[in-house]
């Protein structure tokens, strides 16, 4: 297991920008306001967030490496990859990225990230606001697929539907990429749980058993899992095993 890097830790930059509450109180969001019972309510403040930095951390390297791979130019779908914070990079490294996502405010900081950072060498970046919980808006397979930030957010019942259309969507012996977080405890400052009565909470094992049936349900070849630990405690206090899962489509 990998331990914490500095390129994961928030830091008193970002203090201002998060603004998480429990959904005992719902709030108007660019997020079809409320969007699920079960996601966590989150209002970022894109205002306060420079271009090209992401509010939730830098994109893990254990996770951006096993893209490396794939050639110049090859087409990956970022299954709720909201302001850019794994596509910018993979579009950095040349490939061509569609997000695919529900928040439109997420969706418009990354394409203002995109045309201030990405060069003429770069690959391109395709946003398209959608539910990932119902069918894509589209006809296609791409070389490579990733979720990261989202699977894990799904209570067990729906995870298997979503999980079977990102399979879809990847050609064969293309690549799926999961990132799936296990034994979440997230607080804010005064101690209080920022985890809603209607998120689940998947423990390490119970998140490793799914991963490994669902990749061979869906026709996956699992490679190795990785692990690492994530914790930071500003904005607010986070800590949790991150399993990096990815595998090749038969």
């Amino acid at each position: 297991m990998l331990n914490e890097s500095l390129e994961e830790k928030q830091t008193d930059e970002y203090n201002s920008i998060i603004n998480m509450k429990s959904p005992e109180a719902p709030i108007e969001t660019g997020r079809n306001p409320y969007w699920k019972a079960w996601y966590p309510t989150v209002i970022v403040d894109f205002g306060k967030v420079e271009l090209g930095k992401s509010p939730y951390g830098e994109p893990s390297k254990e996770t951006l490496s096993l893209f490396s791979e794939l050639p110049r130019g090859a087409h990956i779908l970022d299954v709720g990859g909201g302001d850019g914070r794994y596509a910018l990079s993979l579009a950095m490294m040349g490939y061509n990225v569609t997000v695919l996502d529900v928040d439109i405010p997420h969706l418009e900081q990354l394409e203002n990230s995109a045309k201030a950072l990405l060069s003429k060498g770069a690959g391109m970046i395709e946003s398209l606001c959608a539910d990932a919980t119902k069918e894509y808006p589209f006809n296609k397979q791409f070389d490579a697929v990733l979720s990261a930030g989202f699977a894990y957010l799904l209570p067990p019942e729906q995870l298997e539907p979503v999980f079977a259309r990102m399979a879809e969507a990847v050609k064969p012996e293309g690549l799926l990429v999961v990132e799936f977080a296990t034994g979440r405890v997230r607080r804010g400052k005064e101690g209080n749980s920022l985890i809603g009565e209607k998120e689940h909470l998947y423990t390490r094992q119970e998140g490793v058993g799914i991963l490994e049936s669902l990749y061979e349900q869906c026709g996956l070849n699992l490679n190795p899992i990785q692990e690492k630990i994530i914790h930071f405690e500003e904005p607010y206090y986070m800590h949790t095993n991150l399993i990096i899962a990815n595998g090749i489509k038969r």
